[in-house]
């Protein structure tokens, strides 16, 4: 088992705090590496921030989807009138 060393910039840190650190670093020496990227991989990430030009782009292009989705619909009811 691995011994960690605090250092004075631990010891700000509540009892809560220091109970999650030694928790995860336990957690990392328990799982084996194909769990421990599964555990990784779980976390959530937050929402990215995009710039103005990005976001109307991808408006953009969920409008054009809806419009194809339109035409197509129209193009094989015509199709099956026909």
């Amino acid at each position: 088992m691995m011994i960690s060393m605090h250092t004075r910039k631990d010891n700000k840190l509540n009892p809560q705090q220091m109970i999650a650190q030694d928790t995860s670093a336990w957690v990392r020496e328990v799982l084996e590496p194909d769990q421990l990227a599964t555990a990784k991989m779980a976390q959530r990430v937050g929402r990215r921030h995009l710039n103005p030009g990005t976001v109307l782009i991808l408006w953009a292009l969920r409008l054009y989807v809806v419009l194809m989705m339109f035409i197509i619909a129209y193009q094989i009811w015509m199709a099956i009138q026909s």
